[in-house]
């Protein structure tokens, strides 16, 4: 089970810090070729939409896999242990919910918008909306490996 988290959980924030690096060269590049060499390059816009959505939805994924998402810790770790467990299941409960509905939602809306094209570059929108059931999946994932950890006991990493 550690090894499908670390493939899911610490994949995703590796791939979400390549992805970061690339928005920040190109957004760095646009700026450079806008107002040093003034010749702006108009396709970098989509493309830093396109990765800011993607960098976003896998970051989730990160973010649930590290309990990194956001819970009111203060009102939680006051709690005994035994309502904090209870808690924490509901919690996931919760999540499950909000995840399978974001990836049922979400394929949908790829699919009904997925053959426009991009106004620039003419690609698919489908590869701009698929980046919320894919994280939503992932986080979805993640989220029943941790439910399972919370049910046998174990406190979630």
């Amino acid at each position: 089970m550690k090894v499908t988290r670390w493939i899911i959980g610490d994949l995703a924030g590796i791939v979400a810090a390549c992805l970061l690096s690339c928005l920040v060269l190109l957004a760095v590049g646009a700026v450079i070729f806008r107002y040093v060499v003034g010749a702006p390059i108009a396709w970098t816009e989509e493309v830093q939409t396109l990765l800011l959505l993607w960098i976003i939805m896998i970051g989730m994924i990160y973010g649930k896999r590290k309990n990194l998402l956001l819970r009111m810790d203060i009102v939680y770790n006051m709690l005994p242990s035994g309502i904090r467990r209870g808690l924490a299941i509901f919690q996931e409960l919760v999540n499950i919910i909000l995840f399978c509905m974001m990836a049922y939602y979400g394929y949908k809306l790829a699919l009904q918008v997925g053959a426009k094209l991009s106004s620039m570059l003419q690609i698919p929108l489908l590869w701009l909306y698929l980046s919320l059931p894919v994280g939503a999946v992932g986080a979805l994932i993640i989220t029943l490996l941790q439910l399972n950890e919370l049910i046998r006991g174990r406190e979630v990493e």
